[in-house]
């Protein structure tokens, strides 16, 4: 299905480019280390400075390049995002879509994707020192946006102010029969499970009020022998309010359903097998907030922060105790002051886990994660400009985490240290 739409849309532009429209956008950055200090958890180590180390990966720049298109009369098109990361790798980006209005009020897109409809504040992201501190709230913690490799997206606005949408993380929901003669159990199971983990949205725009929203994530098990992942099913629910000028505040809750005796599908057997026990992924609530205050002093002053819980984590096997993961908390404050061609953003973040015990893990230990960084950054023109700074990031029980996901706090036995980890970075940007 992905196919045709892309064959379709590329010849309806090539069959009328005198009437389409098509726009290129890109941007360059480059990242640098001069200086950062490493200070290893084992007692007794000793601390290390390292000088001009480069980034993370040794990813030291990064191009983009964002193609897009669409008819005059704005029926179909796609946008294609291509993207080298230190100068050795390359591939597309978030998003590789193709997508046609049937109705004025209906469209689809197909690809991959990563489209945020949803999301009342601002991605969440602090140039330069973002990769070296604890990312405590994310931008799905709120509410979650449409993401997938190989997804279909129905999009459906019936009256105005309203959007209802229904997300398929795999096109085999509706494609199985292709591979059905290869495969056919893989095909059933794997169109089956797409379907299962359907996400369906309602959202409504209150002008000068707010934004409300509501979503429904159906059942997505990540299981093997020594982890239990489950991200689904839940609600999700969420308001912005937007009623004041220049400030927008975003509340969101996810509830999620416990799970009886999961079914895990074997696509090297093609066997089926049930899961004894009861699983109860955590639920969480979020809030978040973005705030402009203008004319203090010469500039004005952006105030942003974010909060969030998670708790009432469990899983029980038949006839054994419940195990249960304790709460967590998570805050950031990220305020920031505009003058003239400069601006100076301080970033704060907090996080608090409690002593907890893993879905098919021994005991655990929590702890508290902390860090915080300053940064400065000079715009020479509209969309460039340099940003340099440091951040520190520190704690205990906690792993000092690369991706924005925590790794499993210390054994009860061995409480641990985080390492305490001094960076200097210094980031260079030019969009066009």
């Amino acid at each position: 299905m992905k196919k045709l739409l892309l064959a379709a849309c590329a010849l309806c532009l090539t069959a009328g480019a005198a009437r389409a429209e098509l726009s290129v956008r890109g941007s360059l950055i480059a990242y640098w280390i001069p200086y950062q200090v490493i200070q290893p958890a084992a007692e007794g180590a000793e601390t290390l400075s390292v000088s001009g180390v480069g980034t993370s990966g040794g990813d030291q720049i990064e191009a983009l390049l964002d193609f897009s298109g669409q008819l005059e009369n704005r029926r179909a098109g796609f946008r294609t995002q291509l993207r080298v990361r230190g100068g050795t790798t390359f591939g597309t980006h978030e998003n590789v879509l193709a997508w046609v209005k049937l109705f004025d009020w209906m469209r689809i897109d197909v690809g991959k994707m990563k489209i945020d409809d949803n999301y009342a504040l601002p991605v969440w992201y602090f140039p330069t020192l973002d990769m070296f501190m604890l990312k405590a709230v994310r931008d799905n913690d709120l509410f979650s946006n449409y993401e997938a490799n190989n997804g279909i997206l129905l999009r459906v606005t019936p009256i105005k102010n309203l959007a209802l949408s229904a997300f398929l993380y795999k096109q085999s929901a509706l494609v199985q029969g292709l591979n059905s003669a290869e495969n056919p159990y893989l095909a059933k199971e794997d169109a089956k499970r797409a379907w299962e983990r359907i996400q369906g949205t309602i959202a409504y725009t209150i002008p000068d009020v707010g934004f409300a929203r509501l979503q429904y994530f159906g059942t997505n098990i990540e299981i093997d022998s020594t982890t239990h992942e489950i991200t689904a099913p839940r609600l999700e629910a969420a308001f912005a309010y937007t009623g004041l000028k220049n400030l927008t505040l975003d509340v969101g809750g996810k509830y999620t359903f416990p799970l009886k005796d999961p079914v895990l599908y074997n696509s090297t057997s093609f066997t089926e097998t049930t899961k004894p026990g009861t699983y109860q992924a955590p639920h969480m609530v979020s809030i978040g907030a973005l705030y402009e205050i203008k004319n203090v002093g010469p500039g004005s002053l952006l105030l942003q922060g974010r909060a969030g819980v998670s708790f009432w984590g469990w899983y029980q096997e038949p006839n054994k105790n419940i195990r249960r993961i304790g709460p967590e908390v998570r805050a950031s404050l990220w305020p920031a002051y505009k003058v003239d061609t400069y601006t100076f953003q301080l970033g704060t973040t907090l996080v608090y886990q409690s002593d907890w015990i893993a879905y098919g893990r021994t005991q655990l230990r929590g702890g508290l994660g902390y860090s915080a960084g300053l940064s400065v950054q000079k715009t020479f023109a509209p969309g460039c400009g340099i940003i340099a700074g440091f951040a520190y990031s520190g704690g205990e029980g906690i792993v000092f985490p690369s991706d924005g996901n925590y790794t499993q706090p210390s054994t009860a036995d061995s409480p641990g240290k985080l390492a305490g980890v001094f960076s200097v970075p210094v980031r260079f940007a030019f969009f066009f």
